[in-house]
């Protein structure tokens, strides 16, 4: 499908980083709260900020692999 296609039907591109789920996550509270409890996503949200700061700036895929498989 096309990008202009998909837009048209308001279908939204998926986040391609960490970060960007992160942000997409927070937005979708709403919803989110009537399937899951507020408790089990602020700890979901803190573990991934906390890999987001332990992975840092450098976003190598090396350095990514290493910090997930801890070899």
């Amino acid at each position: 499908m096309s990008d202009s296609h998909r837009n048209s039907l308001g279908i939204k591109s998926l986040p391609t980083s960490l970060e960007e789920s992160l942000m997409t996550l927070k937005s979708d509270l709403n919803y989110l709260k009537v399937c899951f409890q507020m408790e089990l996503i602020e700890t979901y949200s803190g573990l991934k900020e906390n890999e987001i700061s332990e992975i840092g700036s450098d976003k190598s895929k090396i350095k990514q692999f290493v910090f997930y498989y801890n070899i």
